[in-house]
């Protein structure tokens, strides 16, 4: 006897026959349908070994799906509930470590697809990012602070400012910014990890050139009647002041 809708999430073929107290019962009519299932996501690479910070790709064959992703080991819904995370960029991971992710594409009107599951052993063994310098190389008028770093968490960086070239064993290892004052130097540095590939070698040369502000004095040139102190500064940063007092 029917009393509510009928739900229809599958392939479903309904008759139906209507009866009243002292009529006679309608005609059987009939009705089929065919409920459309959203094809399953896809992951790109597939399950298996990534190299820390390698993107990995989900898509659906079904037209204009949104996918949903859980990277927790749980099950995805097309609602956003839980752990659940709409699909709108590549993933990565940059910690070493097995994840397990799972996926639903979902789509209005259409049944949820079917989970989708992929497992990744992610390991750090790689390629050290090459180290970049926060100033380019290029002549300055003024003394200038260069930082070095590398996009590769955890590289240790070492430098030289002789023109020799850095290895992971020689040089000095980086922890603060450079300065650098007239004439200039040039900075060559490698970035280095464990179990990792180093780095290829940058290098940046700097010339600072300009005139040193001459210096000047805080007490006007005058007769005084009791003893005075003079200092002496110059505007130009990091510039050492010589001086005389015999005429010289």
């Amino acid at each position: 006897m029917y009393t509510d809708p009928i739900v229809v999430n599958d392939a479903i073929f309904i008759k139906a026959i209507a009866y009243k107290t002292g009529f006679p019962h309608s005609a059987v009519t009939s009705s089929s349908y065919v409920i459309s299932q959203v094809v399953a996501p896809v992951f790109d690479p597939e399950a298996g070994n990534l190299l820390a910070g390698a993107e990995i790709s989900l898509s659906s064959t079904t037209a204009d799906a949104v996918i949903y992703y859980t990277s927790d080991g749980t099950d995805p819904s097309c609602d956003g509930s839980g752990t659940s995370t709409q699909y709108t960029a590549p993933l990565s991971d940059n910690t070493e470590g097995t994840y397990t992710y799972k996926a639903i594409a979902c789509k209005t009107n259409y049944l949820d697809s079917t989970i989708s599951t992929s497992i990744y052993a992610v390991s750090m063994v790689g390629v050290v990012n090459t180290p970049t310098f926060s100033q380019l190389a290029a002549t300055y008028t003024e003394t200038q602070l260069v930082s070095i770093s590398s996009s590769t968490e955890g590289a240790v960086i070492r430098y030289t400012d002789d023109g020799s070239v850095p290895t992971c064993s020689t040089g000095t290892i980086y922890s603060t910014a450079i300065s650098i004052a007239n004439p200039g130097l040039t900075l060559k540095a490698i970035a280095c990890k464990i179990n990792w590939t180093n780095s290829s070698v940058a290098t940046a040369s700097y010339t600072i050139t300009g005139t040193v502000a001459a210096p000047t004095f805080n007490l006007v040139a005058g007769t005084y009647t009791s003893t005075q102190s003079v200092t002496i500064s110059s505007a130009t940063s990091g510039a050492v002041i010589h001086y005389t007092i015999d005429g010289s």
